[in-house]
């Protein structure tokens, strides 16, 4: 089946993706200690879901459970999480975000709210406010496309 080419919008939308993911990598850049891109997603699913387990988890960053596990063990080893007993089970493991975690998270949030900030100050307050419509027009499309909420990443 031939693929269809995409229309002049999302081409657009592309090209505009690119400065979000810049801004998103000058945020992660910015992050002290450093932390692995595939930490942050981990960081970030559980921000988003709350305490999960392994498989949860590994649902959410669609990764497999052995190499979720070693992310974890990594993430506990940092101090980022915290692998405990399920109150319900204690065959379970429940993954939480460490204090650490949370603070990493809250630095890169800031990092990319002030990145944004720059380039929003320098668009005229009409544009300001048609974008973020569209932003959350988007969002919401894209929440139901995908079947979950979009993450905040």
């Amino acid at each position: 089946m031939a693929r269809r080419s995409p229309s002049s919008h999302a081409v657009a939308l592309d090209v505009a993706s690119q400065s979000f993911v810049s801004l998103t990598v000058r945020g992660i850049e910015s992050l002290d200690p450093p932390v692995p891109t595939s930490h942050l997603r981990a960081l970030l699913v559980l921000e988003r879901s709350g305490p999960l387990n392994l498989g949860r988890l590994a649902e959410g960053l669609h990764l497999s459970l052995s190499a979720t596990s070693r992310t974890c063990d990594r993430l506990v080893e940092s101090r980022l999480i915290v692998r405990d007993t399920a109150p319900h089970s204690r065959r379970e493991l429940v993954l939480t975000l460490a204090p650490a975690g949370r603070r990493i998270l809250h630095q890169l949030h800031l990092a990319r709210q002030a990145a944004f900030d720059e380039v929003l100050q320098q668009m005229a307050p009409g544009d300001v406010e048609k974008l973020l419509e569209g932003l959350q027009s988007f969002t919401a499309a894209a929440g139901t496309h995908l079947g979950e909420a979009v993450l905040d990443a």
